[in-house]
């Protein structure tokens, strides 16, 4: 049944492209196309600029960053407020963007060049999990054992999104 498309083939070759990432195969590293991490640098420069923008296409900017950003999550921190102040816009309006989200699209413009991962980091042991309410947080971790973390890695990975305690159902 599956026809094999030959031009998409990449078998021994040190450096390659798959499904829009890029593997290094002599250093490890593994990452958005630098070519696409500077246009999205780019746009959040304009955006950094004129410090003017409609939600869609603040909702663009910050859905192209995920995708460099999923090699390195930790840097999705650098979008602390972006979401929350997105999805209190409104359509077809244009808004003078507040100085803490212009701060977000440059702490994030800065991190792109550092959204690569390497394939050859070790995975550690050291297991964590963090939760937060609008009155309360809490954090644990533990060290466990390589052949868990191992598993976990390769078996698991918990997605999250932002949300609020007092949405309605409705």
């Amino acid at each position: 049944g599956i026809s094999l498309a030959s031009e998409k083939v990449e078998l021994f070759k040190e450096e390659f492209t798959a499904w829009g990432i890029n593997v290094n195969g002599s250093t490890g590293a593994v990452g958005a196309p630098v070519a696409r991490r500077s246009a999205i640098c780019a746009a959040l420069a304009i955006a950094i600029k004129h410090k003017v923008s409609t939600r869609k296409h603040l909702e663009k900017l910050v859905t192209q960053c995920a995708h460099p950003f999923m090699h390195r999550r930790e840097l999705m921190c650098s979008q602390g407020n972006i979401c929350a102040y997105i999805s209190s816009l409104r359509y077809g309006v244009t808004y003078r963007l507040p100085p803490n989200i212009v701060d977000e699209f440059t702490s994030m413009c800065m991190l792109l060049p550092l959204a690569e991962a390497s394939i050859r980091w070790a995975v550690s042991q050291q297991v964590s999990c963090i939760d937060a309410t609008p009155l309360r947080e809490g954090a644990v971790e533990t060290v466990v054992p390589k052949s868990l973390t191992c598993g976990l890695y390769r078996l698991c990975e918990h997605k999250g999104m932002h949300v609020r305690m007092d949405w309605s159902d409705s």
